[in-house]
């Protein structure tokens, strides 16, 4: 009786109903060829923008730089950040009377500071979710053996386990 009183939980409830809805949406987006894995974020708040961004190439990989380093900037953020210490770097650098070579020199390496941090935001976040990913799956494999469902084991994992791999 338990067994079947579960199933039914699991098929009629709401639960049961919103996870149907998401096999749909998932059915149908991969039936467009749309990614699945990662929901469509947005590259700048105005529109125009946005639109262009998303046809740029070193857009997408900054995206998912930022994704990836755990960061909830936009990428125009990120690169008019880039953009304003290159200037702030020529202006600096042409006030004190500088050769066109180390002025140029100055705006790739100060301009591209924001870009190594984020690399290494980037690396220490993996390095993190590495580390913590088999505490995690071990985690889960006893909680199943206990007897949870792999839904509700995921989930006693994700509430009770240290960032960044909860959020993940």
């Amino acid at each position: 009786l338990w067994s079947l009183w579960q199933i039914w939980q699991e098929r009629y409830s709401e639960h049961g109903e919103r996870f149907e809805k998401r096999i749909k949406d998932v059915s149908a987006m991969a039936a467009a060829g749309r990614d699945i894995v990662t929901p469509e974020r947005l590259y700048a708040r105005q529109a125009w923008l946005n639109q262009w961004l998303f046809s740029q190439a070193l857009a997408k990989s900054i995206d998912r730089k930022l994704s990836r380093a755990g960061l909830r900037w936009v990428v125009a953020d990120f690169l008019l950040l880039t953009l304003l210490l290159g200037g702030l770097a020529l202006l600096l650098f042409l006030s004190f009377g500088a050769s066109s070579v180390m002025v140029l020199l100055a705006i790739a390496l100060i301009g591209g500071l924001p870009y190594g941090l984020l690399s290494l935001l980037e690396r220490r976040r993996q390095q993190k979710l590495e580390s913590q990913l088999p505490d995690v799956l071990e985690f889960i494999a006893r909680s199943m053996q206990a007897g949870h469902a792999f839904s509700s084991a995921l989930q006693m994992a994700a509430a009770e386990s240290p960032q960044p791999i909860a959020s993940e």
